[in-house]
């Protein structure tokens, strides 16, 4: 007797399916206005921008009174670079400057004790013109 046996084997479609995307998360409103905040403050010189109590107050708001106030006075501290002082301070030295243009050559003599010396709000720098 000889048995005869069978495998039927059933294959099932494969859907296009891809593969799972991962969940993006969804941020807090609180903490994307933090991140922002801390942006802002991050840029240079932003103590002198026109909205920065806007983000000093949404660091103290978020971070609590204590943690928020240092935070700020950290970053605001960190990125001084007073830019602006720098160009006003500049703009001041190029005024006392006047420069006299004869046909030859232009000849500016600065006579000063100390031209260096900004701590003397009265120190007069003369200007000789040859």
């Amino acid at each position: 007797t000889t048995t005869t046996t069978t495998t039927t084997t059933t294959t099932m479609p494969q859907s296009p399916q891809s593969p799972p995307q991962p969940e993006t998360p969804v941020k807090d409103p609180k903490e994307i206005a933090l991140e922002h905040a801390i942006d802002k403050l991050n840029q240079t010189d932003s103590i002198l921008e026109k909205d920065v109590w806007k983000h000093i107050l949404e660091l103290i708001s978020t971070l609590g009174t204590m943690e928020g106030k240092d935070k700020a006075i950290e970053l605001l501290v960190k990125n001084y670079e007073a830019r602006a002082s720098m160009c006003g301070l500049l703009a001041n030295w190029l005024t006392d400057l006047r420069v006299v243009s004869n046909s030859s050559a232009t000849h500016t003599h600065v006579l000063s004790s100390g031209m260096n010396n900004n701590a003397d709000p009265n120190h007069n720098h003369k200007i000789i013109n040859t």
